[in-house]
């Protein structure tokens, strides 16, 4: 079985639509206060469950992850620490998506996790996020030994592989467990008090990944595709081109690249907040 989870807000109430039609997916909204459900209620929004942090923690609490800017990664990591025993596969998205094709969700997931593929490229100086990169390769690597923190040094080129939002962020649960263990997750106040807005959770898990369970990072470059970012809002171009060239469909597309005959496999598209013009879609 697989599912989605989103951590979401009640300003992003409105992108949730998708749930009136869905009929065959799992998908878990995470909240913060319980109020925020009291709201949610009022979108007749039909097809979804709730985990609710209010439920579990107390509001000083939740107000002091707020404070500090990493509800986000909390309530992802919360989420997969409730969810992983029940499901074989969690992916985590934002609420700012389309769904397009949900028929062969778990077939995809599970050819996702056995691949064990992470597309990316190394980011030039010359790109001006480059600082903002290194912050969160960095950050994301700090819950790991000396050992594995040389190791991950050498597989992304001193932290500057870049691969976030190259493809949907699945987690395969049968590793969930060791990996929320690895990175003491279940010690809610000190992970709180270490992290930061820069620790990006599939970060993180990919770093885990690449060194416990034999994932690899494939440069695109490598494959003449030029481009000084991840596949994050790529043109429709770059995605087909990743197709043919690397042999490699990512499962989603930023929205306006979309359209009925661009992939078969596509689950959903992304960023249906951002225009053609974004930045994104010319490093």
């Amino acid at each position: 079985m697989a599912c989605f989870i989103i951590p979401v807000y009640p300003p992003h109430f409105h992108y949730l639509s998708f749930l009136n039609d869905n009929n065959n997916i799992d998908i878990y909204l995470i909240l913060s206060y319980k109020n925020d459900y009291n709201i949610l209620q009022t979108y007749n929004y039909k097809n979804y469950k709730t985990i609710i942090l209010e439920d579990y923690l107390t509001t000083d609490t939740i107000n002091n992850i707020i404070a500090k800017n990493v509800i986000i990664t909390f309530k992802k990591y919360f989420g997969l620490e409730l969810l992983y025993k029940k499901y074989e596969y969690i992916a985590i998205i934002d609420s700012e998506v389309k769904f397009k094709n949900t028929n062969k969700i778990y077939n995809l997931f599970k050819n996702y996790c056995d691949n064990k593929i992470i597309l990316g490229t190394n980011i030039k100086k010359d790109n001006k996020f480059y600082n903002m990169v290194k912050d969160i390769n960095i950050n994301s690597s700090m819950f790991f030994t000396i050992t594995d923190l040389n190791i991950l040094k050498d597989k992304t080129n001193d932290f500057n592989f870049y691969f976030w939002f190259s493809d949907i962020p699945i987690y395969d649960c049968k590793y969930v467990s060791n990996y929320l263990n690895y990175i003491k997750f279940n010690d809610y106040i000190s992970f709180i008090n270490l992290t930061n807005f820069y620790v990006f959770d599939y970060v993180s898990y990919i770093y885990y990944m690449i060194i416990y369970c034999n994932y690899t990072l494939v440069d695109i470059s490598k494959y003449n595709i030029e481009r000084n970012w991840s596949l994050e809002g790529c043109k429709r171009d770059i995605y087909e081109k990743v197709v043919t060239d690397i042999k490699y469909a990512p499962l989603w597309i930023i929205d306006y690249c979309y359209t009925d005959n661009i992939n078969e496999n596509i689950i959903l598209s992304y960023h249906i907040d951002r225009r053609q013009d974004h930045v994104l879609a010319h490093i």
